[in-house]
């Protein structure tokens, strides 16, 4: 949440104290009274903080179920980040955030250019803070605007994001992890380090504050222009699950109080339904569609199938172990190679005598039978004439 007002340009003439018009102007810088005010206790003195507007704030009704984080910005002033530290189980109105705000009343003649009273709500997750800056954060396209007097009823759209780790795209799987973070504090890392002082918008930074016009002056246009190397030094990790938060305001009317002239606002934050929009990311082709496609080409062009390339399979292992199992089972024995079954040579060999032994009987019985015929036969008589 921010307030409309970012710094209080009229209020207590608080930028005139100090020669000041406008913040962004890097010239007005120059008569800025260093030696007087530290930037942080500038900031601080002329940015609205969240007691001069922040009222009430609940979550499911309790007060104890929310904490409130505030911090500077160039260009925003001073923001004021309403934290869960409870996560609601059921949707409704009933169960989400209701916040109450106040503005103080500006003493001055308001002109047409004047920005519209009232506070710029954003909403984003708790991981990922928000950034003024547009490169790095597109958040200011949900921007909000919640006019004193007014009452107004949002509800809240939840869109999840799975995205695939790849080898030349890693992503972090930690649900805590936050690119937006790691992109702005690694930019704003080398911005000090090139500049040499920070600002007090710059937080987490062992550097001490710009004291004098040109390093000042540097540091806002480094800052404004987003002059620094960005994704190609800092080499961040994007989220394998990130979360959006879609904003639709439901109703928006006068606020109904009992106090005449009253300066407050009143912010209904809440989730429609227990319904969420997941959007996952898949490769396009994957080592089972490779397979496939490599499969049904042999198939077609060599007429094989998954069988048939089993059966070979199975045909080269036993060849493999064969040639592997049969040196192992030959012997040598007198000089004289046997083969694998020496009890089934044996038994062909005795069958070979047995043979030649029947043959040679078979052969002399008739012989025998020969001359036993021969003695029988009469012999012949020579015939004279």
């Amino acid at each position: 949440m921010l307030s409309s007002e970012t710094f209080k340009y009229q209020h207590l003439n608080m930028l005139q104290k100090y020669n000041l018009q406008s913040v962004r102007t890097t010239s007005d810088w120059d008569d800025f009274p260093y030696d007087e005010i530290t930037l942080k206790e500038f900031w601080n003195e002329s940015t609205y903080r969240v007691e001069e507007g922040y009222f009430l704030s609940a979550l499911s009704a309790f007060q104890h179920h929310v904490q409130i984080k505030s911090a500077y910005y160039l260009i925003w002033g001073q923001c004021h980040t309403i934290l869960p530290l409870i996560q609601t189980t059921s949707s409704g109105k009933g169960s989400g955030y209701s916040v109450m705000l106040y503005q103080k009343e500006v003493l001055y003649n308001r002109s047409e250019n004047d920005p519209e009273e009232g506070w710029h709500i954003f909403v984003h997750p708790a991981t990922d803070p928000w950034t003024e800056t547009t490169h790095e954060y597109t958040g200011e396209d949900e921007n909000l605007l919640l006019a004193v007097g007014e009452e107004l009823h949002v509800r809240i759209g939840v869109q999840e994001y799975h995205l695939v780790n790849k080898a030349d795209d890693h992503c972090n799987a930690s649900l805590d992890h936050s690119y937006e973070e790691c992109q702005h504090m690694c930019k704003m890392r080398q911005l000090v380090n090139k500049i040499g002082c920070s600002g007090p918008w710059i937080p987490e930074v062992d550097v001490p504050l710009c004291n004098e016009y040109e390093t000042m002056k540097n540091l806002m246009k480094y800052y404004i222009n987003n002059l620094t190397c960005g994704s190609p030094c800092c080499n961040c990790i994007r989220p394998c699950h990130s979360l959006q938060f879609v904003p639709y305001i439901v109703k928006r009317q006068p606020m109904v109080t009992t106090e005449p002239n009253h300066r407050f606002s009143q912010l209904y934050l809440f989730y429609n339904s227990r319904m969420v929009q997941v959007a996952e990311e898949h490769l396009a082709y994957d080592w089972s569609l490779f397979l496939s496609d490599l499969g049904g080409s042999l198939g077609f062009l060599l007429g094989l199938s998954v069988l048939g390339i089993i059966g070979i399979v199975e045909r080269l292992i036993d060849l493999l172990y064969g040639s592997l199992q049969l040196p192992a089972q030959v012997k040598t024995s007198g000089g004289r190679q046997l083969g694998l079954n020496s009890n089934k040579d044996s038994d062909e060999h005795m069958d070979c005598i047995c043979c030649r032994a029947e043959e040679k009987s078979l052969s002399l019985h008739n012989m025998e039978t020969m001359k036993c015929k021969s003695k029988l036969s009469p012999q012949p008589h020579d015939t004279k004439y």
